[in-house]
């Protein structure tokens, strides 16, 4: 549930400016741990701030701009351990005045008939509150959220090329890096993992008025193994007491794709 307040000004024809402040509610639940007692989970309430611009330019390009702000009362996260068996549990709790605050741009549009362009970057500072201790007992206030990148660039754009009056080519490429993402909520360095790019793309053919289409697909085409979790504190020795779990994004994928609109 989301309650949102917002205003908006015409700068000029092309150009406006907006403001809106929303809270939202996320309901809490009975969690049931293993080998421990049934504890509820509080609800979470995040209220978020933000303003920005968007605007025309070039003829067509579209551009947006915008800072925002964020304030959770008691976040919900997810915390996991590992018992001497090698198996993960992991149970919710919540985690009260977690913040986010950063800046938004997003500019995209048509560089000619054929080419289009979508392009933004993200910078969200997502913190910890003051003197929060971690799983491993140190303090990790005020330092980057659990799976949660600070800094994040997407990009992609289509070639279109006309085959005829009936069908038509395209060749479409997309990508995005993320600065490094920690796993756990503690300081060990091992359970984060460093920052990277994902590059994607397909090159098909469709029908004029794009009701039909068939292409080749590849997905995280340089085979980056993203983990799905890592975690630490398994009962081994050495290196091999940290653990990761990977799902089909964490390696290439390719393949061919039908889609249909009715």
């Amino acid at each position: 549930m989301v309650l949102a307040l917002g205003a908006q000004y015409d700068l000029t024809s092309n150009a406006m400016a907006y403001a809106t402040v929303s809270r939202g509610f996320k309901g809490g639940q009975i969690a049931v741990p293993t080998n421990a007692s049934p504890y509820v989970v509080l609800p979470e309430i995040p209220t978020s701030y933000e303003a920005g611009v968007k605007a025309t330019l070039f003829g067509g390009w579209v551009a947006d701009a915008s800072l925002f702000y964020m304030k959770i009362d008691n976040f919900q996260a997810q915390q996991c351990t590992v018992d001497s068996n090698a198996i993960i549990s992991c149970d919710q709790t919540n985690i009260n005045g977690v913040k986010t605050r950063g800046a938004e741009i997003n500019f995209f549009g048509n560089i000619t008939h054929n080419l289009s362009l979508n392009t933004g970057f993200i910078y969200a500072k997502a913190t910890y509150p003051g003197g929060f201790l971690g799983t491993d007992g140190t303090d990790i206030g005020g330092s980057q959220l659990a799976y949660s990148p600070r800094y994040k660039f997407t990009m992609s754009g289509q070639y279109d090329i006309p085959l005829g009056e009936r069908f038509g080519g395209f060749v479409s490429v997309d990508t995005v890096w993320k600065s490094r993402i920690r796993y756990e909520a503690n300081s060990l360095t091992e359970t984060t993992f460093r920052p990277h790019w994902m590059v994607g793309g397909r090159i098909g053919v469709k029908t004029a008025d794009d009701r039909y289409t068939v292409a080749v697909f590849v997905r995280n085409a340089f085979n980056v193994h993203e983990p799905s979790l890592m975690q630490s504190d398994f009962p081994f020795d050495g290196s091999a007491n940290i653990g990761a779990i990977y799902g089909p994004q964490s390696y290439r994928n390719v393949g061919i794709s039908l889609d249909a609109k009715f």
